[in-house]
């Protein structure tokens, strides 16, 4: 399992990413009516807004969104459009970057979907919070492992000095 602290792992190398089906998404005009179907049907939390022409990125919309932005305010979904409630300002990570600094910029800004982007900065796919967190997990039992290993040998180690300290005393008085 790759190491996530030495960065050299990238979302490329991830089979979350290379084993993906196809990103979801739909151009800003579309109604948002017709991407809730779309997103429940396929079980994703999100969608990508593109511009209509490309696949240049536009805009996500996200349950977040649906439930900050149209539930809370209780705006009638049926006759809004994409564009009406998207995030325009979507954080979004090149397949080169690496998954340590994913995860961090995930974590820090508190969002759970991030589009991947080839060179020229178009989509290619799609990354959840979860995609990287299945990733990871191996290796972060292996590293609790290893320090219960550490912290359980040291803590041991002092106690198992004085019972062969105790057992050669008591040695030494049965046999003198």
């Amino acid at each position: 399992m790759p190491k996530i602290k030495d960065n050299s792992y990238t979302i490329k190398d991830m089979p979350e990413f290379r084993d993906r089906d196809k990103v979801l998404k739909m151009p800003q005009s579309a109604m948002l009516s017709e991407a809730v179907k779309a997103m429940v049907n396929a079980n994703y939390g999100s969608i990508i807004v593109t511009d209509g022409d490309s696949d240049k990125i536009s805009g996500i919309v996200t349950e977040r969104d649906l439930m900050t932005k149209v539930l809370f305010n209780n705006m009638d979904y049926a006759n809004l459009k994409l564009e009406d409630v998207m995030t325009a300002r979507v954080q979004t990570a090149n397949m080169n970057d690496s998954v340590g600094d994913c995860l961090r910029r995930m974590s820090n800004g508190r969002f759970r979907h991030m589009p991947i982007t080839d060179d020229d900065g178009l989509l290619v796919g799609m990354m959840s919070q979860g995609d990287f967190v299945a990733y990871t997990w191996p290796e972060v039992w292996k590293r609790i492992k290893e320090e219960a290993n550490v912290v359980i040998h040291n803590q041991y180690q002092p106690l198992l000095i004085l019972g062969g300290v105790l057992v050669y005393t008591l040695l030494l008085l049965l046999f003198l």
